[in-house]
């Protein structure tokens, strides 16, 4: 039998039939051979959608511009996800500049933006859950200066290891 999504020689292709859904002008075989080629892409969306969802590290995304680095952990571009534990390092020195932790519930954020200078140390605003600050201790803000680069490393959960990115504010 012929797989359902290979080109066919007397007819239009049967993924091209899928797309364009006038189901109306074709025969009942190649309404099936649509149903089948649409099917298996459906299953293919669900299952990497289904395994980024259940990944262990989180998918971590770095915007830089001038003053604002945005580190975005939202899944599928979308979603909240629980995020356990961050940490902002500055490389140079591996002196930790922020870290948050989860106090309280599963803490779940889109995003945490860092800007250039003073930044308070609340950064995360989790949609549930709470985060307790680790670093810097006691303090209200912290500094991110330009020209120093500095890794953030995000925790999904404790048992796995971090996604980590860099950046550096030009002078």
């Amino acid at each position: 039998m012929q797989d359902a999504c290979a080109p066919r020689r007397t007819r239009r292709n049967a993924c091209q039939l899928a797309k364009d859904f006038r189901f109306r002008y074709y025969g009942q075989h190649e309404k099936q051979a649509m149903m089948n080629c649409v099917g298996r892409h459906a299953v293919l969306l669900v299952l990497l959608g289904a395994l980024s969802a259940c990944s262990r590290q989180p998918a971590l995304r770095l915007t830089v511009s001038r003053d604002k680095a945005v580190v975005s952990v939202s899944t599928l571009g979308e979603y909240p996800t629980t995020i356990l534990r961050a940490i902002l390092t500055e490389r140079q020195t591996g002196r930790i500049v922020w870290e948050i932790r989860a106090e309280s519930g599963t803490p779940q954020i889109h995003d945490i933006v860092f800007s250039a200078g003073k930044n308070p140390v609340h950064l995360a605003e989790p949609d549930h859950g709470k985060y307790i600050v680790v670093a810097p201790p006691g303090a209200v803000e912290f500094q991110i200066d330009r020209g120093r680069d500095y890794e953030v490393e995000i925790w999904k959960d404790m048992t796995s290891r971090p996604a980590r990115a860099s950046f550096r504010f030009p002078s």
